[in-house]
């Protein structure tokens, strides 16, 4: 104990500071990024809890709704899925699929946006043989034929 006094008390006034302003700028930020991400769902709820079906582009941007995709997915498993079509995710997710290869996006659009977008992860499957055989997966798993029939719709 007696050392780490010693080690402090033989640093100048400057570091000192230096390193207690940088940590007060870490602890600030992590507040930042609690409150914002406790106010994203907060307003989530309470669009969900709106009647009928608003619009989420008049409460969401679809870059936020994009950036907070693991949130949402979380709040989805939680309770109940819906919240996913109702935001329109399954629609961004496809259209960012068709744009570029995203893993978590095709894993997405299986999960929650087949309706919309299980073509989209076909043609990314095509591709990709990792995600060939997840898709494969999931056609061995979801066997009746209403899924050859979604996909074709899609």
């Amino acid at each position: 104990m007696q050392a780490v006094i010693d080690f402090l008390t033989s640093l100048s006034l400057e570091y000192i500071i230096g390193a207690a302003a940088i940590l007060a700028i870490i602890i600030a930020t992590i507040i930042i990024l609690i409150v914002r991400r406790r106010g994203f769902i907060r307003r989530a709820t309470e669009f969900l809890a709106i009647p009928g079906s608003p619009d989420p582009n008049d409460y969401f941007d679809d870059a936020e709704l994009l950036r907070r995709s693991r949130l949402i997915e979380k709040m989805a498993t939680k309770g109940d899925g819906a919240i996913v079509p109702r935001l329109g995710l399954d629609r961004l997710w496809t259209d960012r699929l068709h744009e570029s290869l995203r893993p978590a996006d095709f894993r997405r659009v299986l999960a929650y946006g087949t309706r919309r977008g299980l073509f989209a992860c076909f043609l990314t499957a095509m591709g990709n043989r990792r995600l060939a055989e997840s898709l494969k997966s999931y056609l061995e798993e979801h066997s009746d034929f209403l899924v050859l029939r979604r996909l074709a719709l899609s």
